[in-house]
């Protein structure tokens, strides 16, 4: 890396290109990257822990989510050109051999209208034209559990934390009106909407990408996911820290305020499983 900075410093002092910054910037950073990494998750599933250690690498610049911001504006507010722009942007602002970054894929979420406007199918054709051939599906098999942990940072504005959490928040659920992303919707249409995408997601990636989930990968020891990164990436397992704990390590009785009333919509339901988790 100081080799690269090296050879940074060097072009700037060629005449005529001393204000040309931000074209070596992008020039340099193509030269030198050798993978492009796209990981799709529907967050409150250890992406952010994950993330950290990514990005703590030596050879890894790992963006996190790019898009999130958007969420934030009225669909009016967003430009057309979004989706190229904004990785372009983002993965041309450091040198690195890896450039890495997270979408949330549900439609209630980045894929929406009123973010980047476009289906799992065609942004993953997209995100192949713009150079990305690696890709990481990180998955929460309890939706239950995520919605859960939705409700609790929503409501105690704290969506992680570098300190062991020792006492629960308890929380309603609506299971009529749940809020992911831009959508409020019955939390079967939720679940519904999750194994659709999930599905979806799953035929439009690559064969070879790697796909992990929550509860193997994350929940007991995160450096798990790291580590079959680390493989998939050809990277060194550079033994990074664990900076978060888990926010949620309650049982249901202990996090919901009417976890009877869930219980009476899933249990005869194919998501029934979650109730016992």
């Amino acid at each position: 890396m100081n080799n690269i900075y090296s050879i940074k410093q060097r072009i700037r002092k060629i005449p005529g290109v001393a204000h040309a910054g931000a074209s070596i910037n992008k020039s340099l950073n193509i030269c030198f990257r050798k993978k492009n990494v796209a990981m799709f998750h529907t967050g409150r599933c250890g992406s952010t822990i994950l993330g950290n250690m990514l990005n703590a690498h030596s050879k890894v610049f790992w963006a996190s989510e790019i898009f999130e911001r958007f969420m934030r504006l009225d669909g009016n507010e967003i430009r057309d050109d979004i989706l190229t722009s904004t990785i372009n942007l983002s993965r041309h602002s450091r040198i690195s051999n890896i450039y890495g970054f997270e979408t949330k894929y549900l439609p209630e979420q980045n894929l929406s209208e009123k973010c980047l406007n476009v289906s799992i199918e065609d942004y993953i054709r997209s995100l192949r034209a713009l150079g990305f051939s690696y890709f990481i599906i990180l998955h929460r098999k309890n939706y239950l559990k995520r919605a859960i942990s939705v409700q609790v940072a929503k409501e105690i504005g704290k969506w992680h934390s570098k300190e062991r959490v020792v006492s629960a928040k308890k929380v309603y659920i609506d299971i009529n009106s749940f809020q992911t992303g831009f959508r409020q919707e019955p939390l079967l249409d939720l679940f519904a909407s999750m194994d659709e995408s999930y599905d979806r997601l799953r035929h439009s990636v690559p064969s070879n990408s790697l796909f992990l989930t929550y509860e193997d990968d994350i929940l007991n020891n995160p450096l798990s996911a790291y580590e079959k990164v680390c493989e998939f990436l050809d990277l060194k397992n550079e033994k990074p820290e664990i900076n978060l704990h888990r926010t949620n390590p309650f049982s249901y009785e202990q996090m919901v305020l009417n976890f009877e009333e869930i219980e009476a919509v899933l249990r005869n339901t194919k998501y029934s499983w979650m109730l016992d988790k």
